[in-house]
């Protein structure tokens, strides 16, 4: 009954749900955010956390939630794109 209560038509996107893979892996140092030679945050580490936890908490879960849970660590929407794209292509997440 919660999941219904959180698919909110407005927010729905062409796939309704997302699985991770359990080819997700802990990042091996705890750093939220590295800096790279060009001082721009690396948000990778981050959007792997943060699937971590979506997973541990939901097996499928929609698309939007993906955004919240951005928003929330501090990945900002058009890096979120990038990130989604390449976790598909490395099979880490699923659209069903």
């Amino acid at each position: 009954k919660k999941q219904t209560e959180l698919a909110i038509p407005e927010f729905r996107s062409s796939s309704d749900f997302i699985v991770v893979t359990n080819s997700i892996a802990r990042p091996k140092n705890r750093v939220n955010a590295l800096i790279n030679s060009d001082q721009e945050f690396d948000y990778k580490g981050k959007f792997n956390e943060m699937l971590m936890e979506l997973s541990k908490l939901y097996r499928q879960f929609p698309k939007y939630m993906l955004e919240i849970m951005a928003e929330n660590y501090g990945i900002p929407h058009s890096e979120l794109s990038v990130l989604i794209n390449e976790f598909k292509k490395n099979e880490i997440l699923i659209v069903v």
